[in-house]
């Protein structure tokens, strides 16, 4: 819940940004006061928000019910299942996963950095799995033995 919480006020104040960039092209503004300005970056926010979910409210119902919510409730049913270093390992690669979807299902390409920075996360989660998981069969080695 979190999670999405911190997503929705971020986007939140990306959207306001966006409005109050908007109105610096309006040449009204240098004569607005700071709660002129304010309260219209917010008219226009919300305005833009209603705009987008009157325009797709089926696209937006997808992507609350199934990549979000769905999404999380399986989250949450298979970490379950699953250890939490084998846990940290999958979420440390999703951006990684979203790369390689990208560019199989949209043809997006990764330039140098995108690359080098997969290959750190790779890097990174790979010895996280070496590390965790041979220092976890060592802690059952020995408790097997006492």
């Amino acid at each position: 819940a979190a999670n999405l919480w911190t997503v929705a006020f971020l986007s939140l104040l990306w959207t306001a940004w966006i409005s109050f960039n908007n109105l610096h092209t309006d040449a009204t503004l240098v004569a607005q006061t700071l709660p002129e300005t304010l309260t219209q970056t917010l008219e226009q926010t919300f305005q833009q928000t209603v705009n987008t979910i009157t325009a797709n409210p089926l696209q937006l119902i997808y992507l609350s019910a199934v990549t979000t919510a769905l999404a999380n409730y399986l989250q949450s049913i298979a970490q379950k299942e699953v250890s939490a270093e084998r846990a940290s390992i999958f979420y440390a690669l999703d951006p990684v996963y979203g790369a390689a979807f990208a560019n199989l299902l949209l043809g997006e390409t990764l330039g140098l950095w995108g690359w080098v920075g997969a290959s750190l996360i790779a890097f990174a989660a790979a010895t996280n799995a070496v590390w965790d998981f041979s220092k976890s069969d060592e802690d059952a080695d020995s408790n097997e033995i006492k």
